[in-house]
Formats: structure tokens, C-alpha cells, sequence
């Protein structure tokens, strides 16, 4: 449930998504990189049988230090010298595509989502450009600190859908298809959601458990399926404290940004 339901919410999906020319052709699209993604796992997996059954020891190779390595091992000692720095400059322009992508996004929706409507609703676009370069600054240096305590690649991504699937989903499809979802009850979910999770632990980061789930092994880790537990409670949280407060807090409808102009200009 986490790895599909942790995977709908990511910014790199909605962007595509959202930038699709109509409803169809997103349905479609995402069907079909589905099936994509299932046939291009299929080298990975085959590369990861090599990487792992292969006798490094008798050829006279330094052996793989983890699995994040395999490829790069793979690439640089088993395939000719062109097909090697091919290879490794496609997997390295990969990995620094994606890492640039990803901050610039986490800068830009942090100053538009954040400092714009909460500390400076008129900000400027030189002033909300002068933002987003000093947010990359700590988002990156937020990166390379994770990035050095956390040696698995996969561990990392795998946190990432953790944390979408137990925080950002329930938010998302409350605001997609419940009407009456509103601001007090979106601060309910959210702050319910990540004080189950957080109270559960996070190995990769250090972070020990302090809520007395079961199923803990000797080794403190829950085996009580509590991130779907923090999912469910922020939906739950979400439709009781909106309904509770609809009169209050009345709900806002999804616009886009022309629609919210001509609805101000109406009022």
C-alpha cells in the first residue's frame, strides 16, 4: 500500500499530470508509464542478479562494498572502456538531473506555498526570486547532510514514499474529492498523521520510536503497520474536524488562477 498509494502524490507526477491536455490523456499516460516503468525494471533486476552472483574475487576485481554500487561496478569493470564511460556519464547526468530538479521544485513551491501567503502576501517577483535562491542554499545543504547519514539510495526513496503515503496522500485526496475539506481540518490530518509516524521511528535517520506500538522486535523496530494507521487517522481527522468546522472555517474550491481572479472581481 505504501510503495502505490506513496507514489500518487509526488510533484514529479502531478506535473505531468497536470500539464496533460485533458482528463483522458492523463488517465492514459499514467497507464502507460505504469507499464513502462514495470518492462524498464527489467534490465535492473538482470544487472542486480549479475552484480550479486558474479565471482568479483576470481577475476582479480575489488568486490562491490554495498548493492547501490552494483551498476557503477557493473558498468566500469564488466563492459568495454566506451560502453563503460557511456554508461557512467548517463548515470551521473541522471543522478544530478534529478537531484537539481527535485531542489529547485522544494524551493519554489516552499517560497510560492509559504513564505508568499503566510509571512509576505505581496511579495514581489524579484523578492520571491531572492527567496527561492537562498531556500535552494538550505534545501541543499539539507540534502547533502541526509545524503552523507544515509547510504542507501533506496532506503532514501523509500522514505520519501513513506512519508507521502502517510502525510501528503490522505491531504490530497481529501482536497480532490471531499467538498467540505477545509484549513482546520487539512492542520488536523497533517499534525495527527506525522506524530503517529514520527512516533513509530525512523532507523534511516536515527529517530527511535516513543509511542507504544506492539509488535516491536528486539531490535526496536515496529512491525505494527503504524504508517498506514498515521494514513487512515489523517483522513478520519480530516473529515471530522472539517465537518465540525464548516461553518468557521467555510471550504475553498479548487480554482485555477484566472477562475480565482474573475470569482474576486465578481465578489
Amino acid at each position: 500500500m505504501l510503495l502505490i498509494f506513496g507514489g500518487i502524490a509526488w510533484q514529479v507526477y502531478f506535473q505531468r499530470v497536470l500539464s496533460a491536455k485533458n482528463e483522458k490523456t492523463a488517465m492514459w499516460l499514467s497507464i502507460t508509464a505504469g507499464i513502462i516503468c514495470i518492462i524498464a525494471a527489467i534490465p535492473a533486476v538482470l544487472i542486480g542478479i549479475v552484480g550479486v552472483n558474479m565471482d568479483w574475487a576470481s577475476m582479480g576485481l575489488p568486490t562491490p562494498e554495498n548493492p547501490a554500487v552494483i551498476l557503477p561496478h557493473i558498468l566500469r569493470y564488466l563492459t568495454p572502456e566506451l560502453v563503460s564511460a557511456i554508461g557512467l556519464g548517463a548515470l551521473a547526468a541522471a543522478v544530478m538531473s534529478s537531484m537539481d530538479s527535485s531542489i529547485l521544485s522544494a524551493s519554489s513551491m516552499a517560497s510560492w506555498n509559504v513564505y508568499r501567503p503566510l509571512l509576505k502576501p505581496n511579495a514581489s517577483s524579484e523578492q520571491l526570486k531572492k527567496v527561492i535562491k537562498r531556500t535552494i542554499i538550505i534545501v541543499g545543504v539539507g540534502a547533502m547532510i541526509i545524503a552523507l547519514n544515509v547510504k542507501s539510495v533506496y532506503t532514501l526513496w523509500y522514505l520519501a514514499s513513506d512519508l507521502v503515503y502517510t502525510i501528503l496522500f490522505p491531504q490530497l485526496t481529501m482536497a480532490l474529492f471531499y467538498k467540505n475539506a477545509n484549513l482546520y481540518g487539512s492542520i488536523a490530518g497533517f499534525s495527527v498523521a506525522l506524530f503517529l509516524r514520527l512516533g513509530g521511528g525512523e532507523p534511516a535517520m536515527g529517530l527511535p520510536a516513543f509511542l507504544p506500538y506492539p509488535m516491536i522486535n528486539p531490535d526496536g523496530i515496529v512491525l505494527f503497520p503504524f504508517r498506514t494507521l498515521a494514513c487512515i487517522a489523517a483522513f478520519v481527522m480530516i473529515f471530522v474536524v472539517s465537518e465540525m468546522t464548516k461553518k468557521k472555517c467555510q471550504p475553498q474550491p479548487l480554482l485555477m488562477p484566472e477562475e480565482r481572479k474573475q470569482e474576486k472581481k465578481a465578489s
